[in-house]
């Protein structure tokens, strides 16, 4: 059941906040919880207030809390422009690296010219997916100087890689869907047949996860880092696929964690995106008409119903447990009672 609608009081909870005021516009339309099972409770409260923390995007993305004292900070891509936006309480919103992904004078050839998913992959670095430069790329947080993290499988130049996550051991793992391709999959520039989930090895060793998605795009490890989620932003095969590996990143078996198809049927906007997981194993995953909440078994605990596409997800805030939602041209937050897995 639907427990409460939150668009009469947004504006209020914005003004009590300190925050400026958003028109209607720009609200969420009649933001709501669904409970589908009283353990959601246990991760969320139905009666939580939704929030706008910034607007005025064009496309927003791969957000990642950067914790450092009172110094946090979120981050977060805004595709199309080509830039990192910066957000805090403290200082608002913005520009912290332009051009974020494609550097040349045309980006013609491209759809999405930013960067993607965003992770921090250290103290001073952030790794990023980056469409513009069609690479995973390293960021320092200090300098906003730039390093090619890798960028070739097999020698030939990936799609756009989209998202990625980083294990506690250093490996990465990331999706590369030809999203930032104008033309997609018929772009003249797209040099691989197939779009790939990927594993960078700490060894430096790259290997081949999975090509036959169609469009894989959000990414996370469950605790462990012996499980690994993968979206499917596909209306034919609209899925989340979860894989078993060992020690070495083999994948041991695969299989269909939740299909969404019902509900790209009742035409609810957007598909599986990007995720993440908390560090009891439960998935917070953008999809058709919001975030949906899993239990670590798939079980659907609830939804954050959202008017338009969300993009991803990411916990933060001075606690931890602050949810921020990139939802198109628009950043939400709402509070939750659980906390984001760091470093699977």
């Amino acid at each position: 059941m639907v427990i409460k609608k939150l668009g009469q009081v947004l504006s209020v909870c914005l003004l009590a906040a300190g925050m400026v005021a958003v028109n209607a516009q720009t609200q969420p339309a009649n933001p709501s919880i669904t409970v589908y099972s009283e353990k959601l409770r246990t991760l969320l409260d139905p009666v939580s207030k939704i929030s706008v923390v910034a607007e005025g995007l064009t496309w927003s993305e791969g957000p990642v809390w950067i914790a450092d004292g009172a110094d946090s900070f979120l981050l977060f891509s805004d595709i199309p422009p080509n830039r990192i936006m910066q957000w805090s309480e403290k200082s608002g919103l913005k520009t912290f690296l332009q051009p974020a992904g494609f550097e040349g004078k045309d980006a013609s050839a491209f759809r999405e010219p930013g960067t993607n998913g965003l992770v921090r992959f250290d103290d001073n670095t952030l790794l990023a997916a980056n469409h513009g430069q069609r690479q995973l790329t390293f960021i320092n947080l200090q300098t906003r100087k730039k390093i090619p993290a890798i960028a070739l499988y097999k020698g030939k130049k990936f799609n756009s890689p989209n998202d990625v996550v980083v294990s506690g051991q250093r490996d990465i793992y990331f999706t590369d869907p030809p999203y930032g391709l104008a033309g997609i999959n018929d772009s003249p520039l797209k040099e691989l047949a197939f779009s790939g989930v990927y594993r960078l090895g700490k060894d430096g060793l790259l290997s081949l996860i999975d090509d036959t998605l169609a469009f894989p795009n959000g990414i996370g490890l469950f605790p462990g880092a012996h499980d690994l989620l993968v979206s499917n932003t596909d209306p034919k095969n609209p899925v989340w696929k979860k894989y078993t590996l060992d020690f070495n990143g083999k994948v041991l078996a695969s299989k269909v964690f939740y299909d969404a198809s019902a509900q790209i049927a009742q035409g609810r906007k957007g598909g599986p995106d990007g995720l993440k997981i908390d560090q009891n194993g439960n998935v917070f995953a953008t999809g058709p008409g919001g975030v949906y909440i899993f239990s670590p078994t798939a079980e659907l605990l609830g939804m954050i119903n959202l008017d338009s596409a969300a993009s991803n997800v990411a916990f933060g805030g001075n606690t931890g447990s602050t949810l921020f939602i990139t939802n198109g041209t628009r950043v939400l937050q709402v509070e939750t009672l659980t906390k984001g897995l760091t470093a699977p």
